[in-house]
């Protein structure tokens, strides 16, 4: 059902909302997410700013396992790539500059 509501609300295909969800659940397993709380705040961070859900999709696919690994909920990537699509940066682009950003900050 989360699956089919993201496709709705994304305006997205069945099979690439239900890889959207696949990859937040796989990638934030330590946010226990169902895979409707990981649609809605999907939808949620795409309509609060100006971006979509497939660029979100597109932002994750880059930074969800630096994300993750840093210990950044699902919740505070995409509110950082919706953040990041209201200053213009979108998309591939805004998940590589969060991914980027990230792995500066941790110390090498």
């Amino acid at each position: 059902e989360g699956a089919l509501n993201l496709a709705t609300a994304g305006e997205l295909e069945l099979g690439d909302a239900a890889e959207i969800a696949s990859t937040a659940l796989n990638a934030f397993k330590d946010d226990n997410l169902s895979v409707a709380q990981a649609a809605d705040l999907l939808a949620g961070a795409a309509n609060a700013s100006a971006t979509s859900v497939g660029e979100m999709k597109f932002g994750l696919s880059m930074v969800s396992a630096v994300a993750a690994g840093v210990g950044l909920s699902f919740k505070d990537t995409t509110t950082a790539l919706a953040l990041f699509a209201q200053n213009g940066l979108k998309g591939s682009d805004a998940g590589t500059s969060l991914k980027t950003m990230l792995a500066n900050l941790i110390p090498k």
